[in-house]
């Protein structure tokens, strides 16, 4: 898991390798025909498991914000399981690392069934799902071997962001110059994580070294990072088997702030975003009760804060996902490392869950 987290930056890197030059690029990578029916669709329908769930939560800010598109996201198990309203209008948008989960395998032919066209964001090439759907894009983050998926969630962004330039263009939501700057900054973004990855090791560490005795951990994020908290949380629980929950950071004060007392630490995701205020205002409210707190900010300290994990502040806030979850997949490494746990292979897990 170590090793596959300091891959990312090259993971991303490969993803978006030749896709990022023009329209025509994009073209080839989403297939000749995707420009016209990528213009004619209604709505769009995530469904996926797991971390790729996550990856389809923030990939709805993305839609929503450029290609004006209403998102729905489902976990494949409630689609699979239920009458799902899924028409000719929709495009299903299916997520998934191995393109052999079973839940997003069924989806998908439920999906095919109502008349949808399906596109397909997969690691695995000729893959089950791969094989019944419309349009296929191939991340390229090569094979991954710990059960709790760090690489492939990076790699999965990059592809989402990707499409939802593409929808943007279709749809004329996103014009030549902000199409072009979108995709500028992206290339960024690979160098940006390197660079963090080298430079925060030590604090990271630290911190974990404190709190690897607790018992439960609170993750609280906002817009693009609200699905960042559910995945930090969602990898502490699976390494660590210490009880986590990610919520979003104004849901706090409608229940879990009950949960709030000396012993459980609280990570609070705090960019320097136009939700900065409020989420720190949440801060407040956990320091007012004598939790731990600790805050992912571009501040070097703060005072509500029992520590602080630098994140930058010159980043486009559609993109510290890229960088957020980094800070908090080592958090979750170095606790169970700590814990003396088998970080690659917890235990219950599976890393391809093909059984219903």
């Amino acid at each position: 898991m170590s090793k596959e987290i300091f891959e990312q930056p090259e993971v991303l890197a490969n993803t978006l390798e030749g896709r990022l030059a023009s329209l025509s690029i994009l073209r080839a990578s989403f297939g000749e025909n995707a420009l016209q029916m990528f213009g004619q669709i209604k709505q769009i329908q995530i469904v996926a498991c797991g971390t790729s769930y996550h990856a389809g939560l923030v990939a709805k800010c993305w839609i929503e914000k450029f290609a004006n598109l209403p998102v729905d996201v489902q976990f494949a198990s409630e689609i699979s399981s239920k009458e799902a309203y899924i028409s000719k209008f929709d495009l299903v948008l299916a997520v998934t690392q191995s393109g052999e989960t079973y839940d997003t395998l069924q989806s998908v032919k439920l999906a095919k069934k109502a008349g949808a066209r399906v596109f397909t964001i997969t690691n695995v090439k000729d893959s089950a799902i791969t094989k019944i759907s419309d349009y296929v894009f191939y991340t390229k983050c090569g094979f991954e071997i710990g059960v709790a998926s760090t690489k492939c969630f990076t790699s999965q962004l990059g592809a989402l962001l990707l499409l939802s330039i593409y929808l943007s263009t279709a749809r004329n939501m996103l014009n030549k110059e902000k199409r072009k700057e979108v995709l500028n900054n992206l290339r960024k973004i690979p160098d940006y994580m390197e660079n963090y990855l080298t430079n925060n090791l030590e604090k990271i560490k630290r911190i974990a070294k404190k709190y690897y005795r607790t018992k439960s951990m609170l993750f609280l994020g906002k817009g693009y990072n609200f699905p960042i908290a559910l995945e930090a949380a969602l990898k502490l629980k699976e390494i660590s088997y210490i009880y986590a929950e990610g919520y979003a950071s104004g849901e706090m004060k409608h229940g879990p702030i009950a949960l709030i007392d000396k012993k459980m630490p609280t990570v609070v995701i705090a960019p320097n975003d136009n939700n900065n205020k409020k989420i720190m205002s949440n801060a407040q409210e956990i320091n007012a009760r004598e939790g731990k707190i600790i805050l992912l900010t571009p501040e070097s300290s703060n005072e509500l804060a029992n520590h602080t994990i630098s994140i930058p502040d010159h980043i486009e806030d559609y993109l510290l996902p890229f960088i957020t979850i980094l800070p908090l997949q080592l958090l979750s490494y170095y606790i169970a490392l700590f814990k003396g746990n088998d970080i690659d292979q917890p235990r219950n897990l599976a890393k391809t869950v093909t059984v219903e």
